[in-house]
């Protein structure tokens, strides 16, 4: 299973020292993911993306359409961003509720950006 054609060329990317592996993963398979990771798939129903930073890995379920995967990737990669600058975490506290807000509000932009202004091939 891979992304839509226009959204990302490499399957392994840099952020920072860390490389992360993309996996494009089928609903069901997303599911038990995040089941096998104590994750509450009660709060996590509307869930098409996550990031697992420890692992290196970022997942985007594949049935979706092209422009949500893009918005969900970039979603999953601000916060890797956040958390290699150390944005994500303030005196060691996580900042885990504005972290979410920030990115759930600059993912859509940028992705329209990203398309709108042809920076895709």
């Amino acid at each position: 299973m891979t992304l839509g054609n226009n959204i990302i060329q490499k399957s392994q990317f840099k952020i920072g020292a860390k490389t992360f592996q993309l996996n494009c993963i089928e609903s069901i398979n997303f599911d038990n993911l995040l089941q096998e990771l104590g994750i509450d798939i009660s709060i996590a129903r509307d869930k098409i993306g996550f990031i697992d930073h420890y692992e290196q890995k970022i997942y985007v379920r594949s049935d979706v359409s092209e422009q949500l995967q893009r918005e969900t990737l970039i979603h999953e990669i601000l916060h890797a961003l956040l958390e290699d600058s150390g944005i994500s975490s303030l005196n060691g506290q996580k900042l885990i509720n504005i972290e979410e807000i920030i990115v759930s509000i600059l993912s859509p932009r940028i992705s329209a950006f990203i398309q709108e202004n042809d920076l895709i091939t």
